[in-house]
């Protein structure tokens, strides 16, 4: 299954949990390799909730380019005016934190870089999506330091040595 959230930039939050919780209970999709998310730089607000909520609960894998904010960040506005000329401005005022702060990051950066260049988005080529529907890698390490720590903490090192070594060339 792939999710393109390319060009999603928010809306409601609350039309999140069905999505993640759908993926959740899925059998067929929350696997490694079975479900791909395709990220962008208009990827944004609410829809940074979700692929936040994805990457924390499901077996996601996202390809593309980072999302355009912080993973937790100020959204929502309320209008205020400004005393002196009176003009409107809208202002950020909730507090979205769906990782730790020690995870916080200016963006969520995917597993798979792609990026496309106009030359391809000119003439209808979209290499992410081609990444993405050619992916086929049931054994995808999601998470580098942590599968190698655990190599390391079970003793394993021939295995930490050789998929390390495979990884700096990937």
């Amino acid at each position: 299954m792939v999710l393109d959230v390319r060009l999603n930039g928010g809306g409601n939050n609350y039309k999140n949990k069905p999505i993640v919780t759908g993926i959740i209970e899925s059998k067929k999709i929350n696997k490694i390799g079975k479900f791909i998310v395709i990220l962008g730089r208009r990827t944004f607000s609410a829809c940074q909730n979700l692929v936040n909520e994805l990457d924390n609960y499901t077996n996601v894998i996202f390809i593309g380019e980072p999302t355009s904010e912080n993973i937790n960040f100020y959204g929502d506005n309320n209008r205020v005016e400004l005393p002196n000329s009176k003009i409107p401005a809208y202002l950020s005022f909730a507090w979205w934190q769906d990782k730790p702060q020690w995870e916080n990051d200016d963006w969520l950066a995917p597993h798979i870089a792609v990026d496309m260049r106009f030359e391809e988005y000119r003439t209808n080529q979209d290499p992410v999506l081609d990444t993405a529907l050619a992916f086929s890698d049931d054994n995808f390490i999601t998470d580098p330091m942590r599968y190698m720590t655990n190599l390391y903490m079970a003793g394993k090192m021939e295995q930490l040595a050789t998929d390390t070594k495979r990884m700096i060339n990937d």
